[in-house]
This record gives C-alpha cells, sequence and structure tokens, in this order.
C-alpha cells in the first residue's frame, strides 16, 4: 500500500518493512479503501525515496539474527533498536504502552482489548 501510493518504499528481506521518509517504520496504515471499477491511465505515481542505507539495512539484520529465536517484534526493546535504525525522532515514534501492546503475541492482543471493554 506504501509504495503504491508512493508514501513509503517497501524493503525485501532482511527488512520487510514500508519505510516512510519521515517516519521510518513508526507508522502503519490502519485501513485501505479500495475502489473497483474506477481507472485513471494517466495516473503516474513516482516511486517513494530510497531512505535506508546499506548500513541501516546491515543494522537491520544484525538485530534480527540476535533476536531469531523469539522475534525482534516480540521484544520491546529490541523492537525499539530496530525501528529506531531509522531515526525518526521521539515525537513519531510509539510510547512505551504501544510499543508493550505491539510486542505481545495475538492472545495477549485478545486479552488487552477484553480488559479495555470492562472499562466502557
Amino acid at each position: 500500500v506504501g509504495e503504491l501510493t508512493s508514501i513509503a518504499l517497501y524493503y525485501p528481506p532482511p527488512v520487510m518493512w514500508s519505510v516512510h521518509p519521515t517516519y521510518g517504520i513508526w507508522f502503519a496504515f490502519r485501513a485501505v479503501v479500495v475502489f473497483d471499477g474506477i481507472e485513471a491511465p494517466e495516473l503516474t505515481i513516482p516511486k517513494p525515496p530510497q531512505v535506508l542505507t546499506k548500513e541501516m539495512i546491515d543494522e537491520m539484520h544484525s538485530i534480527t539474527e540476535a533476536n531469531k529465536e523469539i522475534g525482534w517484534w516480540r521484544n520491546p526493546e529490541s523492537a525499539r533498536q530496530y525501528r529506531n535504525v531509522v531515526r525518526s525522532g521521539p515525537e513519531v515514534e510509539y510510547s512505551e504502552q504501544q510499543l508493550q501492546y505491539h510486542c505481545l503475541s495475538h492472545s495477549g492482543h485478545e486479552a488487552v482489548v477484553t480488559y479495555l471493554k470492562t472499562l466502557l
């Protein structure tokens, strides 16, 4: 989606993330709307800018390898290190609570949502 809209460039393995020029990988698409039957043949979509250097990709690969057993995305500290390879600034980073949530397993997400529903 990021590349199709020229918002972010997708990097293949070992990165496997779309990287935004301002937000790095501290962003996510929460919804996508697709319209069937609409064509725009004259529309050109420029390729998003190259953000990652070879050194950044190597660092992300190192973090992935160091956390191979559990996955860097399940460890809040390595998730922060991985995401911060592309330095975006604290104003766009996830809060500690968001980072903890994103590092939960699927069942952990369900437990948080169930708890939050009790507060309504």
